[in-house]
């Protein structure tokens, strides 16, 4: 991920596909073949920007705008259309 600049980051998960994809800028960076029968669950709390340790190395250094979650892995268009959105001349510069 390029640094000094606004970037679309968006992840997704397919238990049916048995999939998790990760998109930058509305294009598909990186996917992993999970296995069947995988789950994304645990007794864990959801935090964006850092891991489970919060050890300070580990911490997101940066900003984020508009974050999301869905119940539903979305569709090509969907991503294509979230990244086009969130583009700096939209968002803003002030992130």
């Amino acid at each position: 991920i390029p640094v000094n600049q606004w970037v679309h980051v968006l992840a997704t998960f397919s238990n049916t596909q048995q999939k998790a994809r990760i998109y930058i800028n509305g294009r598909l960076d990186a996917e992993k073949n999970t296995g069947a029968g995988s789950t994304l669950t645990n007794a864990l709390s959801l935090r964006l920007g850092a891991d489970h340790s919060a050890v300070p190395a580990n911490l997101f250094s940066g900003a984020m705008a508009g974050v999301r979650l869905y119940t539903r892995q979305l569709t090509e268009a969907e991503i294509s259309e979230l990244a086009q959105d969130a583009s700096q001349a939209v968002v803003g510069s002030q992130y």
